[in-house]
């Protein structure tokens, strides 16, 4: 049995993701009880399937946003109401079963380890991956790399990341960026 922390919760933002998000907030369920998932204008059936998971399962909180203000806005949004509830760390993942849940336990130790840590996936490619998408994330990645003058962020744009919400929040409150993708 996983030790659970009561201040650390994942986080699941969608703006349409259709029914791959009740199928990824049912997996991120089975590995984590404190999971919120945030409707950020939404307008698709993922809003009635959420719903109907959420009423079976009372650690799911849904939160909706009106209109739609992007990735970073809904991270945003969840981050504060967390630091308010007394959460600590918020792990990231898309709604669409990208990610696969079974690490969220390992993401949530390591968090615990390195409580002021921001905490990255990385992704696998497969052989079958398309080269201009590999090779076009290595040419951001290395534009990454340099902005941050080499601090090992590896992939910038796998969204799979464990934050810690105080030390998040300060930077996030020193710059106008952090609204839509640029979060990220």
């Amino acid at each position: 049995m996983r030790e659970e922390r009561s201040t650390q919760l994942v986080l699941l933002p969608s703006y349409n993701s259709g029914s791959l998000l009740a199928l990824t907030a049912a997996e991120v369920l089975d590995q984590w009880s404190h999971v919120w998932v945030v409707l950020d204008g939404s307008t698709d059936g993922s809003v009635e399937e959420i719903h109907a998971l959420a009423s079976k399962h009372t650690r799911l909180r849904i939160v909706h946003l009106r209109p739609n203000g992007g990735k970073g806005a809904a991270v945003l949004h969840a981050m504060r109401l967390a630091k308010q509830e007394g959460f600590h760390h918020v792990l990231v993942m898309d709604a669409d079963g990208q990610h696969p849940a079974f690490q969220v336990p390992e993401f949530m130790e390591l968090s615990t380890k390195c409580p002021g840590a921001m905490i990255l996936g990385v992704p696998v490619f497969g052989a079958d991956a398309p080269s201009e998408r590999v090779y076009g994330r290595r040419v951001g990645n290395f534009f990454a790399e340099l902005e941050t003058l080499w601090g090992g962020v590896r992939d910038s744009l796998f969204g799979f990341r464990l934050y810690p919400i105080e030390k998040s929040l300060e930077v996030m409150s020193q710059t106008v960026h952090g609204r839509r993708f640029d979060f990220d």
